[in-house]
């Protein structure tokens, strides 16, 4: 399953291939969200004849597969901070493990997908956030802070705005549904390390 800021999907991964492709709106809170995958999992199981053997998450922000937590933040609160994978775990009596949802993308795409064939790629994720990840000889390159390609906080402005407050889709989406007067323009010069004499023109509110 991808747990996201805006969504949750899930799906059985069966013999190969990802079968009973499930989506529905992240829950509020961390019971409301186990309530919901627990609902996913009987009627996929009942549907589908399965015993499900393991639970596989993919989740936003900087995870920490060791003690299967989220360190700083991540665009679900109750996430932060919390053991995930144990809580999880000992709720629906299976293994579970964690991993960045942009390094679950890059894996993937360096397994099956576009990446492949190559020796490196750089994969970026675009939804509520801006995530991304690298890959060198089909492995993840991490740092030991594991924000090795964590490009959505990369700091655009001399205020500090991030690329993902700058240019997530769904953020922008969110600012331009509010009221007309209620928005102004800025044009902010993006630090000259990234791109020199580049202009990013974007909405604020206030």
């Amino acid at each position: 399953m991808d747990i996201g800021g805006t969504s949750v999907k899930t799906a059985l991964w069966r013999d190969g291939a990802l079968l009973c492709k499930r989506q529905f709106e992240t829950p509020a809170t961390w019971e409301g969200l186990l309530s919901h995958i627990e609902f996913v999992k009987d009627e996929v199981t009942a549907a589908q004849g399965a015993r499900v053997t393991g639970i596989a998450v993919s989740l936003p922000g900087s995870v920490d597969t060791a003690t299967g937590t989220i360190t700083g933040t991540s665009a679900v609160h109750y996430l932060n901070a919390f053991p995930v994978r144990d809580t999880m775990a000992a709720y629906f009596h299976l293994p579970v493990s964690l991993q960045n949802d942009a390094n679950c993308a890059a894996l993937a795409e360096a397994w099956l997908g576009n990446a492949r064939d190559v020796s490196s790629a750089v994969l970026m994720v675009v939804g509520t956030g801006i995530g991304g990840a690298i890959v060198r000889q089909q492995r993840l390159v991490t740092s030991h802070d594991n924000f090795a390609g964590e490009f959505g906080y990369m700091e655009m402005t001399a205020e500090g705005d991030t690329l993902s407050e700058l240019a997530s889709p769904v953020k922008m989406a969110r600012v331009m549904a509010k009221p007309r007067t209620s928005q102004t323009f800025r044009t902010v010069r993006m630090p000259a390390k990234l791109r020199r004499n580049a202009l990013l023109t974007c909405f604020t509110t206030g």
